[in-house]
Parts: structure tokens; C-alpha cells; sequence
């Protein structure tokens, strides 16, 4: 039987299914917290057995509302990380999911993480630029803004999917071709697909078939 439960982080859901045999870290967006993406994992679960979601809440408060969240403060969801906020949101993230892959006996081969907007930008640093953790993949989705990543060899490795909706005048660096160029040229096996605006079911639809490529790499990862 598979169900919903709380975590032992505050606020954040889970969803297993015994025994697991990978898991998935949904990281929401701006303002949002980690109850939001529970439509999206409900549909992606069925395409992705023996698997244990988690969504934990992001650990910045936003004043304006208590259940509005953020994984670092910002101006806006559009603006730039503030100095060294990235690599502080990525080491707290870390720590979190190594304490959660000791607790179901899984090594970090077996992790995917699946960001949206901040969320995707915090997985994208957390796996390609800190590259502490040796995860199967990152899914992301509608990181904004796009980083510019240097990746280190060790983390060459990791498979990287991107889902960006088509917006009008982006500049060239920013675009998801561009990234996904500058990823390649690095050697990391990167793709991508630019959709267009208000297309939900599109991207929850590729978004699953891109989740069931980074976990089938995950399973085959050592086990603990």
C-alpha cells in the first residue's frame, strides 16, 4: 500500500513505498512550501516503483505570510542569489538528506533530486557546484534565474533534465539551450525541453518520464 505521511522535518511530506530502493526530493518554489508539490508527486509516484518521495519545507520564513516559504532570501523570486545564500541553503539541504538516505539504507547514488524555480536553482548548486553529494540526477524545473555552473570533474557524472517555459526576450546566457550547451561542454550528460507558457500537464507529463530515466539510473547505483 502506498501513503502520505508527515516527516520528522516540520512541514514536509513523504510518500513511500516498501521497500525503497531510491529516492526522490521534491524541492518547491518561492513562496511555496512542500505540501504544494504533493499534486505533482501523486502523478509522477505511478511511474516510479520502490521509491520514497520526500518534500520537505524550505527553511527561510517569508515575512508577509508564516506558510510562505523560501530556501534563501531574496528581493524577489527573479532576483539573483544574495552572496554566498546558494551555498548556505545547499550545505543545510545536504546535511538533511544525508541524515534521511542513512535512516532507509541508501547511498547517494540512489538519490534524484527534483527542484521547481528556487527550488530546481538550490538542486542545480547542491549537486553541480558544492558536489558533496554524488546523486543519480536532477530534475529541474523552471530554475530561475538559470546559474551559470562551473561543474567540477567529480560531479561529470550526474544526469541532468530541464523543463523551461518559452519567455519572451530572455537574454541568450539565460536561455535553457544556452545552459544546457554550457553544461555539455563539461562534460555532463544534459537535456532539455522548452515549453510553452501555461502548459501544466506537459511538463508534470514530461516531467515523469524524465524522473523515470534519473531514477532507473538511481537503482542501479550500489544499494547502502
Amino acid at each position: 500500500m502506498s501513503l502520505f505521511d508527515r516527516d520528522p522535518a516540520p512541514g514536509a511530506m513523504v510518500h513511500t513505498q516498501a521497500p525503497p530502493e531510491a529516492l526522490v526530493v521534491a524541492l518547491h518554489d518561492y513562496g511555496d512550501h512542500g505540501a504544494e508539490v504533493r499534486p505533482v508527486i501523486e502523478s509522477w509516484m505511478k511511474h516510479v516503483p520502490r521509491t520514497y518521495f520526500i518534500a520537505p519545507d524550505a527553511p527561510v520564513s517569508l515575512s508577509d505570510h508564516s506558510d510562505r516559504r523560501a530556501w534563501y532570501g531574496q528581493a524577489d523570486a527573479d532576483a539573483a542569489p544574495p552572496d554566498g545564500a546558494l551555498d548556505l541553503a545547499a550545505a543545510a539541504l545536504e546535511h538533511m538528506l544525508l541524515a534521511r538516505l542513512r535512516r532507509i539504507n541508501l547511498s547517494p547514488g540512489r538519490l534524484v533530486l527534483a527542484g521547481f524555480g528556487q527550488g530546481a536553482v538550490v538542486a542545480l548548486h547542491l549537486a553541480l557546484v558544492r558536489a558533496q553529494l554524488d546523486c543519480a540526477g536532477i530534475l529541474a524545473c523552471s530554475a530561475t534565474p538559470l546559474p551559470s555552473i562551473d561543474v567540477p570533474p567529480r560531479a561529470r557524472g550526474v544526469k541532468v533534465r530541464l523543463i523551461r517555459a518559452r519567455q519572451v526576450g530572455m537574454p541568450p546566457e539565460h536561455s535553457l539551450g544556452g545552459m544546457i550547451r554550457e553544461l555539455m561542454a563539461q562534460g555532463v550528460d544534459a537535456r532539455g525541453s522548452l515549453l510553452e507558457s501555461g502548459a501544466p500537464h506537459e511538463a508534470i507529463r514530461l516531467g515523469a518520464s524524465y524522473l523515470s530515466e534519473l531514477v532507473a539510473a538511481a537503482h542501479r547505483a550500489p544499494l547502502g
